[in-house]
């Protein structure tokens, strides 16, 4: 987080995109956005706010790969930082929050929409059927 606000005091370009074989336009957001599970996902968020505030764009892609376009909730989806994904989604309309977390494998997001939708309880049975923690297959 010093860091980002440091680069960002000097007039750092918040959407200054590598250019890379591996890691093509790859943007600060894109890198936050990759932080594990197992980062501390208030440090990721804050930075994640600070970027968005010094005005980087949630909505730019990432260069062309074998995977494709991506933006970085993409990558937040994929790698599940809670933190850092939740302060992406602040920044970002997916439109039907379900569907789009069923489709991105975003167990918390699709748990949290079943309580507001439903109760606790019906959430939580959900989230009892499941065999498997997605943050710890992320890990593995």
């Amino acid at each position: 987080l010093d860091r980002v606000r440091s680069a960002l005091e000097q007039k750092a370009d918040p959407n200054v995109a590598l250019v890379d074989k591996r890691h093509n336009g790859y943007t600060p957001l894109i890198w936050l956005a990759m932080a594990l599970p197992t980062v501390k996902g208030e440090q990721v968020a804050q930075s994640i706010q600070a970027l968005i505030e010094a005005r980087a764009d949630p909505h730019r892609e990432s260069g062309e790969s074998v995977f494709g376009k991506l933006v970085p909730l993409r990558f937040a989806a994929q790698l599940q930082n809670r933190k850092g994904l939740d302060a992406l989604l602040k920044h970002v309309d997916v439109g039907d929050r379900f569907l789009w977390a069923a489709g991105e494998n975003v167990e918390h997001v699709m748990l949290e929409e079943l309580r507001k939708n439903f109760d606790n309880e019906t959430a939580k049975h959900v989230a009892n059927l499941s065999r498997y923690s997605a943050q710890a297959t992320v890990l593995l």
